[in-house]
């Protein structure tokens, strides 16, 4: 895609719908660890997925980094999986500063 519009299109809609799925996902994930597993923790993680790739191509469409194939290519998905996770805790740890 030459026009560089849509690339930023996808770019901000990648980024909401990769805030959009830590939540749900984090809760799933809970309850994984407390032995109850849900199906919805499947759907969650694909979401989640499809929006780091999707922001992953945006990204490199629109500055040409991270070339595929490199190092960097590799950490982007390990970063943003762990920086989903990341999400709601950062917003309840902000809220409860905000609280006192």
């Amino acid at each position: 895609m030459e026009n560089n519009l849509v690339q930023y299109f996808l770019l901000f809609l990648a980024i909401a719908g990769w805030i959009y799925c830590s939540f749900p996902m984090l809760r799933y994930m809970v309850d994984l660890a407390d032995g109850n597993f849900r199906w919805q923790l499947v759907l969650w993680f694909l979401l989640m997925l499809l929006a780091i790739f999707i922001m992953k191509f945006s990204v490199y469409s629109i500055t040409g980094w991270p070339q595929p194939g490199t190092w960097a290519s590799r950490l982007f998905l390990g970063v943003f999986l762990a920086g989903a996770c990341g999400i709601p805790f950062l917003r309840e740890y902000i809220s409860r500063l905000l609280r006192r």
